[in-house]
This record gives C-alpha cells, sequence and structure tokens, in this order.
C-alpha cells in the first residue's frame, strides 16, 4: 500500500513538476502559492 503523502510534501512535489518548465537553463525554478485557512 502507498504511503499518502503529508501535504507539505505533495506541494513540495507539484513545485518540482512546476520547475520543469523553467526557461531559464541555469536554474530550474517552481513556486506555488497556498491561501491558509479552510481545510485541507
Amino acid at each position: 500500500m502507498n504511503k499518502r503523502p503529508t501535504i507539505d510534501e505533495y506541494f513540495m512535489n507539484i513545485a518540482e513538476v512546476v520547475a520543469t518548465r523553467s526557461t531559464c537553463l541555469r536554474n530550474y525554478v517552481g513556486a506555488v502559492m497556498l491561501k491558509m485557512g479552510g481545510s485541507c
């Protein structure tokens, strides 16, 4: 059975995927903005 990622791991994985689309050839940067509050 697969371990469910923590909320931090989940969004870090998304940021890593976003970084693969970076247009900079020297740095791969990805960012995810979250609205705090509510239920996750």
